[in-house]
């Protein structure tokens, strides 16, 4: 089950750039991300594949996830387009609450 789960996260997260022309919208990758931070030991092996794919610690995208309420997949996304398009996570995150989506964030 951990391997299925990690190759899927591998899959998810990919090397390429968070706005690429994968076929799934971000919205749909935050979505996967957060369901499968939810199977069993989902939490830890979520958190950890974050955590080394965005280099930030664990107790910085816990105090993300804790100020801001976005589900794991979320602080992915913004995190990943804060990092690619030298924005802060904060204004990443305010910009998707004004209702723009991801992608067009990306764009951006």
């Amino acid at each position: 089950m951990r391997t299925r789960l990690l190759f899927a996260l591998a899959l998810l997260l990919g090397a390429s750039p968070a706005w690429s022309a994968d076929p799934s919208t971000l919205a749909e990758r935050a979505a996967s991300i957060e369901r499968a931070s939810t199977a069993p030991d989902g939490f830890r092996v979520v958190v950890g594949h974050l955590s080394r794919e965005l280099g930030l610690g664990v107790d910085v995208l816990r105090a993300q996830r804790l100020r801001t309420s976005l589900d794991w997949g979320a602080i992915f996304i913004a995190n990943r387009l804060a990092k690619e398009s030298g924005r802060t996570f904060e204004d990443v995150v305010a910009e998707h609450r004004s209702g723009k989506p991801w992608e067009q964030i990306g764009r951006e």
